[in-house]
């Protein structure tokens, strides 16, 4: 009687030849890849937010999380990427802490004609 095959770890697949382990940052073929600048994302949402209400708070918040990634970006460009969302943050934060601020002088100026 003929001795049992004994079974493959899953790991092994019939036919191909097992894969090299990835070096953590390459992509396959030796590319690296890039991470997201922490923070950009986070800018970007909050220099939105900023246009649509509290421009006087979120407006900051987007400004200091934008200089970060931009800064993170500028330090180590060969492994961030996103300093455009960063720039679109910090604008749209400067903008909306402008419209946060023309608010309150007018609505002050408003509470003053009466």
């Amino acid at each position: 009687m003929p001795a049992a095959m004994p079974a493959l770890p899953a790991a092994v697949s019939v036919g191909r030849p097992p894969m090299a382990p990835q070096v953590v940052g390459m992509g396959p073929y030796g590319a690296a890849v890039l991470q997201e600048a922490p923070g950009a994302k986070a800018a970007l949402i909050w220099g939105i937010a900023s246009l649509f209400c509290c421009g006087i708070i979120c407006g900051p918040i987007a400004i200091s999380k934008a200089s970060s990634a931009k800064e993170m970006c500028d330090q180590y460009p060969a492994h961030y990427t996103g300093g455009s969302m960063a720039t679109a943050g910090k604008v749209l934060g400067i903008i909306g802490l402008i419209i946060g601020i023309l608010n309150i002088v007018g609505a002050l100026a408003n509470l003053g004609a009466n």
